[in-house]
C-alpha cells in the first residue's frame, strides 16, 4: 500500500506534464514527488507517541482508511491542490507504516528468522512500487488511483486478525494478554520461558525508563542511532529515491521501467531469503560497492552524451545494463538491511523514539537527495548527480566496514548489548 504512494511519481508525472488528469507544472511536480516525504514528519513525530500509548496492532489496523481517502482524491481531483492533499495524507500515514511496521515485526520474530520477515516489509514496499509503474504505466492516473483505493480495504480486513505485540502489553503489564499472544505467535502452548525472558528485559529497560534525550545521553544509544543515519545517510544518497521517483528520464526506453523494478522486487525477495544466512554486513558492503560502481558507468555515459562529441548510438543499452545492475546490487542490501536493523539495536525503553527519530532523518534525506537530483538534472546535467551518488556509494562502502556490526542470528537483547560494550 506505501509503496503504491511512493512509486506513483514515476508512472504518473509524465502523464502529468502532457496535460493529462490536471495542468501542472515542472517544479509543482517536482513537489508532488516529494511532499508526501515532507508530511512524514510530523506523521513520525505523533507515531513514535501512538505506538506505546495506543499499541503496535491498533495503529496498524488504523492505516488504511487514510491511504483510501487518498486515492479517490487523486482519482477525482480537477485541480494540482487536490494531488498536493492527496499527497501529505499518505506522507502523514506513511510515517506510522515505516515506524509501526518494523518495530512490530522485530517484536514477533524469533531470532532466527527477523531477517527473512524484516526484509519482507521492504519486498512489500518494492512490490507496490513495481504494480504501480507496470498499471500505470499502460493505464490513465484515474484508473490507476481507483485500483489502488481498492488495496486498503483489503488491508483493513487482514490486518483486523492481526495479533498485538507481546511486548506492548508486558509494558503495560498485561501479563495475561502478553502470553494469549507468545502461544499465538509462537504456536505452542508453553511460552513461559520466552515470557520470562522479555518480562525480564522489559521491566529492567522500564526501571531505567526510557526518556527521549537517553538516545543521545547514553553512550550505547547514541552509537546505535549514529550508526543507523549513516545507513539511512548511505542508501538514499546512493540515489535510490531520486531514481524511483525519476526513473523514465533516467531509462528513457519505455518497456524497460516496468523491467527495472520488476528486477528490484525479485532481488528484494532475494535478499530477504538470504539475509539470516549470508549476514547483514557482507551483504550491505557488496550493495554500496556494486551502486558506486554503476552510477559511476551510468555518470560517464551521460557525460559523454551531454557534454562532448563522442558518437554513442551504438551504446543505448549501457545505461540500462548498468541501471540494472544498480538495482539488483541496491536490492540485496542498502534497499532492505537499514529498515530491518532499525528494529535491531534500541532496547525497549527507547526503541520507539529512535525510530521515530530515524524516519525523520529519512523523510529529510529522500526530500534532499530528490531535490538535488531535480536541480542538478535541470541545471546541468543527469550526470553530475549520478557521479554525486557513486562517491556516497563508495564512501558508505568504507563506512559499514568500520562501523557497522553484524547482527544475524543475535537476539534483540544481545545487539543492545553489543553497543553497551563497545
Amino acid at each position: 500500500m506505501t509503496g503504491f504512494s511512493y512509486g506513483w511519481p514515476s508512472p504518473s508525472i509524465p502523464k502529468l506534464l502532457d496535460g493529462s488528469h490536471v495542468s501542472v507544472t515542472n517544479d509543482q511536480t517536482a513537489w508532488l514527488a516529494v511532499i508526501n516525504i515532507l508530511f512524514s514528519i510530523p506523521g513520525a513525530v505523533v507515531a513514535g507517541w501512538a505506538l506505546d500509548k495506543i499499541g503496535r496492532q491498533k495503529i496498524i489496523l488504523f492505516l488504511g482508511w487514510p491511504n483510501l481517502i487518498a486515492w479517490l482524491l487523486i482519482a477525482f481531483s480537477t485541480r494540482v491542490e487536490m494531488l498536493f492533499i492527496a499527497r501529505a495524507i499518505v506522507g502523514f500515514v506513511d510515517a506510522f507504516v515505516f515506524i509501526a511496521i518494523p518495530l512490530y515485526v522485530g517484536e514477533i520474530a524469533l531470532a532466527n528468522t527477523r531477517g527473512l520477515l524484516g526484509s519482507l516489509t521492504s519486498v512489500s514496499l518494492v512490490l507496490g512500487i513495481a504494480i504501480i509503474n507496470a498499471i500505470g504505466h499502460y493505464l490513465s492516473i484515474y484508473t490507476t488511483a481507483l485500483i489502488c483505493a481498492g488495496l486498503p480495504i483489503i488491508y483493513t480486513i487482514l490486518v483486523y486478525f492481526a495479533i498485538e505485540s507481546p511486548y506492548y502489553h508486558i509494558m503495560n503489564d498485561q501479563h495475561e494478554d502478553a502470553k494469549h499472544c507468545l502461544r499465538k505467535h509462537r504456536g505452542v502452548e508453553d511460552v513461559d520461558d520466552e515470557f520470562i525472558r522479555l518480562a525480564t528485559v522489559i521491566q529492567e529497560d522500564q526501571r531505567n525508563k526510557g526518556h527521549f534525550m537517553d538516545l543521545f545521553t547514553v553512550s550505547s544509544n547514541r552509537k546505535a542511532l549514529l550508526i543507523m543515519c549513516g545507513l539511512r545517510t548511505i542508501q538514499q544518497f546512493s540515489g535510490i529515491s531520486a531514481i524511483t521517483f525519476y526513473t523514465p528520464k533516467i531509462l528513457t526506453i519505455d518497456h524497460i521501467v516496468v523491467i527495472y523494478f520488476g528486477v528490484q522486487l525479485f532481488m528484494t525477495c532475494i535478499a530477504s531469503i538470504i539475509v539470516d544466512k549470508a549476514g547483514r554486513r557482507p551483504l550491505l558492503i557488496l550493495s554500496s560497492m556494486g551502486t558506486g560502481f554503476a552510477s559511476t558507468v551510468v555518470a560517464v555515459y551521460y557525460f559523454l552524451l551531454q557534454r562532448t562529441l563522442v558518437d554513442l548510438s551504438n551504446l543505448e543499452y549501457l545505461p540500462v545494463i548498468a541501471m540494472i545492475m544498480y538495482i539488483v546490487l541496491h536490492s540485496v542490501g542498502l534497499y532492505t538491511i537499514p529498515l530491518l536493523m532499525i528494529s535491531e539495536v534500541f532496547p525497549t525503553s527507547v526503541k520507539s523514539y529512535a525510530i521515530a527519530i530515524l524516519d525523520l532523518y529519512f523523510c529529510l534525506c529522500v526530500t534532499a537527495s530528490a531535490q538535488f537530483f531535480y536541480v542538478t538534472l535541470t541545471f546541468e546535467g543527469m550526470y553530475l548527480a549520478l557521479f554525486c551518488f557513486a562517491m556516497f556509494s563508495f564512501a558508505g562502502t568504507v563506512f559499514i566496514h568500520i562501523f557497522v556490526p553484524e547482527t544475524k542470528g543475535k537476539t534483540l537483547e544481545d545487539v543492545v548489548d553489543h553497543f553497551k560494550r563497545r
